[in-house]
């Protein structure tokens, strides 16, 4: 069920990257005001969307290498002040 998620998660941020490319295309044509607000409306949701599932799969702190919605940290930095979430 997490491996049908997680694809279901890229191929949301897949689409929304395709919309701001078609929208970025667009602007690029007609460079008016109308068509620059939608594409950096979608644009910024696409990055959103990307660097969440980037997120998803570890950084600096989190670096399990495992595939799931919300990986533990195995590794807390020194700077993080925020308690580890316990599981029940």
């Amino acid at each position: 069920m997490n491996a049908l998620i997680l694809a279901e998660k890229w191929a949301l941020s897949a689409s929304f990257t395709w919309l701001a490319a078609v929208t970025l295309a667009q602007w690029l044509r007609f460079r008016t005001r109308i068509n620059l607000y939608p594409a950096l409306a979608v644009g910024l949701l696409a990055s959103v969307l990307l660097a969440g599932n980037l997120s998803t799969l570890g950084g600096p702190f989190c670096s399990g290498g495992q595939f799931e919605l919300a990986p533990r940290c195995s590794q807390r930095g020194s700077g993080d002040r925020v308690p580890p979430v316990r599981h029940t």
